[in-house]
């Protein structure tokens, strides 16, 4: 497979490698360099390279007199020649050759000029230039010298011409002749004007009559340049590439406009997207409380049309009216701060009014936003009548749990007190009776008695500990006692069932 590259004859090491790599590096092609005239006549002679410009010194150790130049153009190359010295006569023999454009190597920053126009020439396939001319040798001339800096030209030989070519295809320049039989070139401008603005077309106004305000003439008749015959063609060159880099850079611009705007758009689709499928209410304000957006779910929750929203004042459809005032004051405080205002993120509940009436319970997440110096609102609202619904109905729960719990824990307590005065009886007569006269067996069975009855009463007094746990009460106390005596003592109280049992 071919490929494609540029050719680079230079026997400066320095020179060369700069331009080789700067050329890489800004034109994305394949760059061969080489230092002598034998090396070019073998690379170009290489069958699976096919060289598509040259960039040439005049002046070569092997090839002294330019014979260079003359071996590649008998290639059918384009050729940009490089001297180390400007001379006018020698300047006029290579454009006469045929060569692009001639360049002195005065320094490295002539490097920068030739990659620069490098470039134009590889960019002018992308732009058509419509010559108009009633001479058919004038016309061939700027045909034959702009098609070989890579442009697509194509030409007509009237002004009416002219205008049915733009309706076959797109016109980036024209240059046009003023002297023209039924319509000049003025003419011509002016109607290719009335369709085109400057920076999408490109005119050049060329004239043989040096008449004084031709240039003006032609430019108010909204030509974007002038070029009075005869003229070389170096200046015609550049007055082309200037105009169609002006084009090309306002192209350019255009097209960042639209991938922007398109940008910008997609953005606007995707939030709309967003703000429509949201679950919570989204309501945006100006400063003064104007409704600017509400969403899908804003209108269903309130109650309100998009319409009946948008360009009113929300404190009026969505606060109870009871707090409007109060809302308002806050709004105007707000918006009445000097210097910069405090940026509002916060999360609050708050009442809102339905449209039919209804107040519900609002979570609202307010943020604010400043933009062109103005301050926005964005107020999210999701309804928690539900949620504070069924707060209110647990804590209703809760208030009769606790109720129950406390009616439980002062019949506990009653019950203990009412129990322990016919115990401490018990207990009281039990030791009178112990006091008494007894045989052993009437002695033993009243201290089972007294026994039993001092348990009771511990039991008693814990079921009245528990009533001050509850209360909060409780006061620990640091008690000894005879764990041995404690265990005989529960162990008394069996001991009847045990007897009847016949256990020991």
């Amino acid at each position: 497979m071919t490929a494609t590259a540029l050719l680079i004859v230079e026997d400066s090491k320095s020179f060369g490698t700069v331009l080789k790599r700067r050329a890489e590096e800004s034109l994305g092609l394949t760059v061969w360099w080489v230092r002598s005239h034998a090396e070019a006549v073998r690379l170009l002679d290489n069958a699976d390279i096919a060289v598509v410009l040259a960039i040439l010194d005049l002046h070569l150790p092997d090839a002294p007199d330019g014979q260079i130049v003359d071996l590649v153009l008998s290639r059918h190359i384009p050729v940009i020649v490089m001297t180390g010295e400007y001379q006018e006569q020698l300047r006029t023999d290579m454009m006469a050759k045929g060569i692009l454009d001639y360049f002195v190597k005065d320094s490295l920053g002539v490097i920068d000029t030739l990659i620069h126009f490098t470039q134009r020439i590889f960019k002018n396939s992308q732009f058509t230039v419509l010559v108009v001319d009633d001479s058919r040798s004038a016309r061939a001339l700027l045909y034959r010298f702009l098609k070989r800096y890579g442009f697509k030209v194509i030409d007509a030989d009237s002004g009416q011409a002219a205008l049915e070519r733009f309706d076959q295809q797109r016109i980036h320049l024209v240059l046009t002749d003023y002297q023209m039989p039924s319509m000049d070139g003025f003419q011509l401008t002016k109607k290719i004007r009335s369709r085109f603005r400057r920076d999408e077309v490109c005119i050049i106004g060329l004239s043989s009559q040096n008449e004084p305000g031709m240039a003006i003439r032609f430019i108010k008749a909204g030509a974007n340049d002038f070029l009075a015959k005869p003229f070389q063609n170096e200046e015609l060159l550049y007055r082309v590439f200037q105009n169609i880099e002006i084009l090309e850079h306002n192209l350019t611009l255009e097209q960042q406009i639209q991938e922007r705007t398109s940008k910008i758009q997609e953005n606007e689709a995707v939030l709309a997207t967003i703000m429509g499928s949201a679950l919570d209410a989204i309501i945006t304000t100006d400063g003064n409380g104007v409704v600017e957006s509400v969403n899908p779910a804003a209108e269903t929750l309130f109650g309100y049309t998009r319409d009946s929203l948008i360009g009113h004042n929300i404190v009026d459809h969505i606060i109870p009216p009871e707090l409007r005032q109060p809302h308002k004051e806050a709004l105007l405080r707000h918006a009445s701060r000097t210097g910069p205002r405090q940026e509002i993120k916060r999360r609050v509940e708050f009442p809102g009014l339905r449209a039919d009436g209804t107040l519900i319970d609002l979570e609202i997440s307010l943020t604010t936003m400043a933009q062109h110096g103005q301050v926005h609102y964005t107020a999210f609202c999701h309804d928690i009548t539900d949620r504070k619904q069924l707060l209110k109905s647990l804590k209703e729960t809760l208030d009769v749990a606790e109720s129950a719990n406390k009616a439980k824990s002062e019949f506990l307590a009653n019950m203990s007190h009412e129990i322990r005065s016919p115990m401490n009886a018990i207990i009281g007569m039990t030791e009178l009776a112990l006091a008494s006269s007894l045989t052993d067996g009437q002695r033993n069975n009243l201290e089972i008695v007294q026994q039993s009855s001092h348990t009771l009463l511990d039991l008693l007094n814990s079921i009245l500990d528990l009533s001050k746990i509850e209360s909060g009460k409780l006061v620990l106390e640091k008690v000894s006692f005879d764990t041995r005596g404690q265990i005989e003592n529960a162990c008394v109280t069996m001991a009847v069932k045990a007897h009847q049992k016949d256990i020991e």
